[in-house]
């Protein structure tokens, strides 16, 4: 009977032992030099939608000036924003100046009809309109405004389907305050 030495047992042992820590090596350099790009993930604990922080200069007078005019609610209609979409323009015949108003959506969800909007300046003031109007039968609703960074938006409209029969409606929304007017119309569909 032939018995082992003790060398020869510890040899398979010895050549696991190598492998495991040459893969486990090979894995972390593949991880930390490359990224790990080929099977789409990342070992960095980055995300695209941080903002870098490179300009730490002080801030400007008018900078200064703009949060503060944001903080104290100093938001006024004659915002000279260079960002803007658009400026007013006045109004023939009137003394409102004429603003953009866009219908971003029109959706139908669990009985409510949803419609949202966006005003072409930064307001404060003023009331949006919404009115339907299909054959004999009219519904209106008003809503506040509400600012934004660089534009503004109608807070919003929930008509319960309810008060609407299916088929096509007009709509015609309405922004207005003391010194701006802005109109959009579409024609939507209930269910």
């Amino acid at each position: 009977m032939k018995t082992r030495s003790k060398k020869q047992s510890k040899l398979p042992f010895l050549i696991t032992l190598v492998v495991v820590v040459l893969v486990a090596g090979l894995s972390l350099t593949y991880v930390y030099a490359f990224n790990g790009s080929i099977f789409g993930w990342n070992n960095r604990n980055e995300s695209s939608d941080k903002i870098p922080l490179t300009n730490l200069d002080k801030p400007t007078d008018e900078q200064i000036k703009a949060g503060d005019d944001i903080k104290n609610g100093n938001l006024n209609e004659s915002n000279s924003n260079p960002d803007e979409p658009s400026t007013p323009t006045p109004q023939p015949g009137g003394t409102k100046q004429s603003v953009e108003i866009f219908i971003t959506a029109a959706n139908q969800n669990s009985g409510i009809l949803q419609v949202r909007t966006q005003i072409s300046r930064v307001v404060n003031t003023g009331k949006c309109t919404i009115t339907l109007t299909k054959l004999d039968k009219t519904v209106t609703k008003s809503v506040d405004t509400q600012a934004l960074a660089s534009t503004s938006t109608c807070k919003g409209f929930d008509i319960p389907v309810s008060e609407l029969s299916a088929g096509s409606w007009n709509m015609t929304l309405t922004y207005e305050s003391d010194t701006l007017i802005g109109t959009n119309s579409k024609v939507i569909t209930i269910q």
